[in-house]
């Protein structure tokens, strides 16, 4: 049983190291993008806009962009990036 208990924890630490690389990923690519031109999946359809901040909800980035007409969408997920310009 201790086994199995070392192993549990050295599992649970793996995937804590895990989570920390993936948070880490993200913010790295979400901030790669600002200032770049991109094309996002919207409920309202495809929207094309400069990336002009970037934000975390719970870890996650989430992302504003400004279109060309001035107008401002946000919390963007590095998901809904369907084309980078």
């Amino acid at each position: 049983q201790i086994a199995q208990l070392t192993n549990l924890a050295q599992t649970q630490e793996l995937n804590d190291k895990l989570d920390t690389l993936s948070t880490a990923q993200s913010a790295s690519q979400a901030s790669d993008l600002l200032g770049r031109s991109v094309q996002a999946a919207t409920p309202g359809g495809d929207r094309v806009g400069a990336v002009v901040s970037v934000a975390f909800e719970s870890g996650s980035p989430r992302l504003t962009l400004r279109t060309e007409t001035g107008d401002f969408i946000t919390d963007i997920t590095l998901g809904q990036i369907a084309i980078i310009r």
